[in-house]
């Protein structure tokens, strides 16, 4: 808690605290844009007799209290005011006051959410021996809002000030005049905590008691440096749609406060949490009543994914299944080997700084049952390593030296692997729809070499973050890509955002688990997944641990506020996040998401490289070669910039002048 919070606690006996910005925060951006959210829902279920209800339920505030004050010289209003108002304007309505109330009231419970300063302030009181109470200016009934405060965590307290219920406002002073007297105490043994400048502080100063001004939920979103949704607080208006956007990104700024080192939750929940909601939505969208049973996401990139895919479907009836399909480069191209020609040899031949074993061994071919032929093809033994164009060309001659043995082994996976996708549904649906990140459609092009020859008939449909250019080669009326933020490289500047660098969107989309390499097994007696003796990301896990963790508490809060999946994320929407993490890196951000490890290769061999390492003056003097060599090979180049210290941007301008901080997509 603040030293100005605890000084003044000190010296007095009550906390009185006020509700709404300081109790409870809301998951749109400003109070009235829940009349926006509550109009949006009214007409997708009550029909166009709804259209502006938003701007009429505002306006119908200020009459009501008109008439509050001429009939009952009350202050304060109901809810009940307000609607009985509306519904003589617009009897034509196809719901009644009542009605109307429950749905107002439904949609704010939705919204509201604890914040945590308010508890930690109330655990400091209660500690200190203070009473609690809080005061509320609110239309709301007492009996509402005491239930939204229990189901939010708030119990401890002595007494509840409703405006609604006294008809009196702080806004005047006079609801804090009548705390006064209910209580017994003198001015300056009250200390009231709350948002708004005039009645929480003017007013509540005006009478002697001591303040404390805090300031509302939405102003924490500047916490998040160059925050993108920032620039929707100054719209007049905002559709539900961007509130809740905006609202959800307020939330997590305040949910940092929770976490030691809060960067990796940070980054889950402001960038990789749209993005992976935004496309989950956006499949959803696709998928739903089609009649499809089964979506499979592939592993690994599937994992995460999958996880936010039932978490949003809870309650729909008419979205496929979603199943888990282990799946890799390594375990379909090889499956699908049927004769040794130039590209399955390039495909073999993939890999640097590997020994001869490791070559073979990625195939699960045993090194050591084929020594002879290893010596024949110019290598001493199976610890040789692989270097230079005339060994790489060794190598190929060896493959098809122990082409017998490498065919068998790749029938016997194919065979077992065959077995698994029927087990799994895969040839029994209208139409095999896969889920993957993207982006040159390779496993799909990879499952219809290896299901064709089965079902030449079966049409796959694979779902992408987004597609390059080279991609639209592999579609054809049987084989149909279906893309989120990019088609085929359009919109260009989207590719262009992504290309800054593609492996750290991968990586919000990596998983706990090893890669699969093959698979083992029967119907009879089960299938089991091999995987790689080691992760290709192990350091990075825990990190990626906390970015998940963001993005499920994301999606969740999603569910709560929409009662739903919601509307998810318009694409330009995403790809302003995106800018303003691979384009415009913090350099907190370039520094410790430029360590994140990318693994080059396949199978169980990986080369690792930091996304973004410069080496600066110690590692490369004052080398053109060395400076440029380095920045093209790096996999992040705006992140590499941005943690140059200035002279190095010096330097590194004058040396390299036209640098290219996009990566060619070719």
């Amino acid at each position: 808690m603040s030293p100005e919070f605890e000084g003044h606690l000190a010296d007095v006996e009550v906390l009185s605290l006020d509700i709404f910005d300081t109790v409870l925060g809301r998951r749109c951006a400003l109070p009235d844009d829940t009349f926006t959210i509550l109009e949006t829902e009214l007409v997708e279920r009550f029909g166009e007799a709804f259209n502006h209800f938003a701007q009429i339920r505002r306006d119908a505030d200020s009459r009501a209290r008109r008439r509050a004050w001429d009939e009952r010289q009350s202050e304060e209003i109901l809810l009940d005011d307000i609607y009985t108002l509306l519904k003589e304007d617009y009897p034509a309505w196809p719901l009644d006051a009542a009605e109307l109330i429950e749905h107002e009231m439904a949609v704010e419970k939705r919204l509201l959410y604890p914040l945590e300063n308010a508890k930690a302030m109330i655990r400091s009181a209660r500690e200190a021996g203070k009473r609690v109470i809080l005061i509320s200016d609110m239309y709301l009934p007492q009996t509402f809002c005491e239930d939204c405060l229990r189901e939010n965590g708030f119990e401890d307290y002595d007494a509840f000030y409703l405006s609604s219920t006294i008809g009196k406002l702080k806004h005047t002073g006079k609801l804090f005049q009548h705390v006064l007297d209910d209580l017994q105490i003198s001015p300056e043994k009250l200390l009231h905590v709350g948002d708004n400048p005039r009645s929480d502080g003017k007013q509540a100063a005006k009478l002697g008691i001591r303040t404390l001004q805090i300031g509302k939920a939405i102003d924490s979103i500047d916490r998040f440096s160059g925050n993108p949704w920032e620039p929707l607080l100054l719209k007049s208006s905002r559709s539900p749609q961007e509130s809740l956007l905006l609202g959800l990104s307020a939330r997590g700024c305040l949910r940092e406060d929770l976490h030691e080192d809060p960067f990796w939750y940070r980054i889950g929940y402001q960038f990789a949490a749209p993005l992976i909601y935004g496309y989950v939505q956006f499949l959803i969208e696709k998928l739903r009543g089609r009649g499809i049973k089964k979506v499979y996401f592939l592993s690994r990139d599937g994992h995460i994914l999958k996880q936010v895919y039932e978490i949003l479907t809870t309650n729909l009836s008419d979205c496929p299944e979603a199943d888990y399909l282990f799946a890799s480069r390594r375990a379909l191209n090889f499956a699908s080997i049927h004769e040794l020609d130039k590209v399955t040899e390039d495909w073999l031949a993939e890999g640097i700084g590997l020994t001869i074993g490791d070559f073979l061994r990625r195939i699960n071919i045993d090194p050591q049952a084929h020594l002879e032929s290893i010596r024949e093809c110019g290598f001493d033994n199976i610890d040789h390593p692989v270097v230079g164009g005339h060994e790489y060309e060794n190598l190929r001659k060896l493959y098809h030296h122990i082409s017998p043995a490498l065919l068998e082994a790749a029938a016997k996976e194919r065979s077992i692997y065959l077995s698994y996708l029927r087990h799994k549904g895969v040839l029994d649906d209208q139409s095999f729809v896969l889920v993957d990140v993207g982006w040159m459609t390779s496993i799909q092009r990879s499952f219809e070499k290896l299901l064709r020859p089965e079902a030449p008939d079966l049409p796959i449909e694979g779902y992408y973050l987004g597609t390059y250019p080279q991609a639209i080669e592999r579609s054809g009326p049987l084989s149909k890509h279906v893309h989120y933020l990019m088609e085929y490289g359009f919109p260009e500047d989207t590719m262009d955002i992504i290309r800054h660098c593609v492996c750290l969107v991968e990586f919000f989309f990596a998983a706990p688990e090893h890669t699969f390499l093959f698979m083992e097994g029967d119907t009879d007696t089960g299938f089991s997944p091999v995987l790689a003796k080691d992760h290709d990301n192990q350091d990075d896990l825990p990190a990626l641990a906390e970015i998940h963790g963001a993005v499920i508490e994301y999606v969740q809060e999603i569910m709560r506020a929409s009662n739903g999946p919601g509307k998810g994320v318009p694409p330009k929407d995403v790809m302003r996040l995106l800018q303003r993490l691979l384009v415009e890196p913090s350099a907190e951000e370039a520094t410790r998401l430029g360590a994140v490890k990318y693994a080059d290769g396949y199978g169980s061999y990986f080369r690792h490289s930091c996304m973004a390492g410069p080496s600066g003056f110690k590692g490369l003097g004052i080398s053109k070669k060395l400076w440029k060599q380095e920045f093209k090979q790096s996999h992040w180049r705006k992140g590499y910039y941005t943690q140059l210290s200035r002279p190095e941007r010096m330097l590194f301008k004058l040396l390299y002048p036209a640098a290219r901080f996009s990566k060619p997509h070719g």
